[in-house]
């Protein structure tokens, strides 16, 4: 048989010591933990991507750059090609951010890479000349409109003097014919 010995009063005296020795090394552990976090890299928290571009907001591509990279985004500058010029970027100015994506307002993780799309001169100027070959379309369909319209009065117009003169002699030939159909003679 075995025997249990129990030491009564003797546990709480083992038990002190051992309490005693862990609050003289936690300082220690923390400070170590401290330090390792310090080491670690941080974690990326989310970051919200600024305004870059809009109406009466010009940017240009220098700022955007500034912009981003403040706030902790990487950037990703794209030219827009001459085959995506567009009427709608013939007022811009040579390198104005136009586009973005991830879109401003949107949440990203720290570091994360954001495009930003910029119109160059050419694409400006092809812009313009898009633009002004819609206006010269469009004041051709209305000039060649008009003329269709002043036709269509002249003709509405001639057709309405023929039928005035048809008209013009009407009551008489009908007061000459008799309910028969035939032709009555004059008084």
């Amino acid at each position: 048989m075995s025997s249990k010995k129990t030491n009564g009063g003797n546990n709480k005296k083992s038990i002190a010591p051992t309490v005693l020795s862990a609050l003289t090394i936690a300082p220690a552990i923390i400070t170590a933990v401290e330090e390792l976090i310090d080491k670690l890299p941080d974690i990326p928290s989310k970051v919200g991507v600024p305004q870059l571009y809009g109406l009466g907001f010009p940017l240009k591509l220098d700022q955007a750059i500034t912009r981003l990279t403040k706030v902790g985004l990487t950037v990703m500058p794209s030219e827009l090609s001459i085959g995506e010029a567009d009427p709608k970027y013939r007022n811009c100015v040579d390198s104005e951010v136009v586009d973005s994506d991830p879109k401003p307002k949107q949440k990203v993780a720290a570091g994360y890479p954001v495009i930003i799309r910029y119109v160059t001169q050419e694409v400006i100027d092809e812009s313009k000349r898009l633009f002004e070959e819609l206006e010269r379309q469009k004041a051709e369909a209305n000039r060649i409109k008009n003329e269709k319209r002043e036709h269509q009065k002249a003709q509405a117009q001639r057709t309405i003097a023929d039928a005035a003169i048809q008209v013009k002699g009407l009551p008489e030939k009908i007061l000459h014919y008799n309910k028969k159909g035939t032709k009555s003679k004059a008084p």
